[in-house]
């Protein structure tokens, strides 16, 4: 794609990097890291996504990168999805995309802190990812990464979906993909055998986050992810006696190994899931349109700082994450689980990682010539 082509289709207006403050350092990925950001001299903050250049080029990311970006203006009008206030691209190490700042943290935190969710806290936040779903898989979109530590809370309590990094656009709703990706305890079943899979594995990881929610672990949580995947592929779960009856019978429903059988993915669709007892009298409409009240609000105190639910998940920035491991690696571990073999010394671990880049000396400087972003 030419850089006149990249500038008729994106319409992110450009920031100067050198007016603005990048802070805190909250959340790492394999391609982009996440930031408190402020602007010098307006009252203005901004959640920002840095994307190293020189990894780009490295790695040949450019593709992905753009899908990125056009998956983001695809969806710039659904709450649900963040909208990209803005990017920089005049510093000669990163590319920095800007989002409004989502007062109330990660969902991830709100879990943390209070061991499980109620029912009814669930029920609502479960049904903003069903949403969610449906306007992905109604634009051909796979998401592929479904997990809790993607999900922010907004201002009016509501989420959106921060990362969209291994999110695909099919060409066709009958299509099918078979790359290996996504993080272990999320994985639906045809992922790990390779059979190729389509919207379906979505469903099977709203079922985890459901699940996990509920009861404040994943329903096949180890240590060894050789021991997950056998969990998964083994349906090896376990619900406590106490537990809403219907929830059960949703969670069940989801985490169908059979994607032709599994919610979702049957004749009715995703109206299976809306239309289930659980959501018995449920205003899917309400929702869609904001009306419905949030369980939890982000609340602040005069003199608390913005990033009072951030604060608490800082990252240290020496500390370094391992890369995924080679493909041939993944595949040989993949035909040990379906050949049943388990051996304790082949561990692996696919979850995201990558090393941290928030300082000087850990991005490299490119040429100007090779900057694919410096003309835009």
């Amino acid at each position: 794609m030419s850089v006149n082509a990249i500038k008729r289709e994106f319409v992110f207006p450009l920031y100067n990097i050198s007016d603005y403050s990048i802070k805190n350092h909250y959340k790492f990925g394999r391609f982009g890291h996440y930031h408190y950001c402020t602007h010098k001299k307006e009252s203005k903050n901004f959640l920002v996504k840095s994307l190293k250049k020189s990894v780009i080029i490295e790695k040949n990311l450019l593709p992905k990168i753009l899908s990125e970006l056009k998956l983001y203006q695809k969806l710039r009008n659904v709450q649900f999805f963040p909208r990209v206030l803005g990017m920089s691209t005049n510093d000669p190490k990163f590319l920095v995309l800007y989002f409004k700042f989502p007062s109330g943290g990660r969902l991830r935190n709100l879990l943390t802190q209070n061991k499980k969710l109620p029912l009814e806290m669930t029920k609502f936040y479960v049904a903003n990812i069903i949403l969610i779903l449906e306007e992905l898989h109604k634009n051909k979109i796979i998401y592929r990464d479904l997990k809790i530590d993607n999900f922010f809370i907004k201002d009016n309590g509501y989420l959106t979906l921060m990362d969209i990094t291994y999110a695909k656009e099919l060409k066709k709703y009958t299509d099918k993909t078979f790359t290996l990706c996504g993080t272990p305890n999320y994985l639906a079943p045809e992922i790990i055998l390779n059979k190729g899979y389509s919207f379906s594995v979505d469903f099977w990881s709203l079922g985890i986050i459901f699940f996990e929610m509920l009861m404040g672990k994943d329903p096949f949580h180890h240590s060894d992810p050789i021991i997950i995947y056998q969990n998964i592929l083994t349906n090896n779960k376990k619900f406590p006696k106490i537990i809403d009856r219907d929830a059960k019978m949703l969670i069940n429903h989801l985490l169908v190994a059979d994607p032709k059988k599994r919610y979702g993915c049957l004749k009715n669709g995703i109206k299976d899931i809306k239309n289930h007892r659980f959501y018995n009298d449920f205003q899917w409409d309400y929702l869609w349109e904001g009306v419905t009240e949030a369980p939890f609000l982000p609340s602040f105190e005069e003199g608390e700082p913005i990033t009072k639910y951030f604060d608490q998940e800082k990252c240290n920035v020496k500390i370094k994450e391992k890369y995924l491991k080679k493909k041939e690696e993944i595949d040989k571990i993949k035909k040990e689980l379906i050949e049943n073999k388990t051996t304790k010394s082949k561990k692996m671990s696919l979850i995201e990682g990558a090393e941290i880049i928030d300082s000087d000396t850990e991005a490299k400087e490119i040429f100007e010539s090779d900057d694919p972003f410096i003309e835009w």
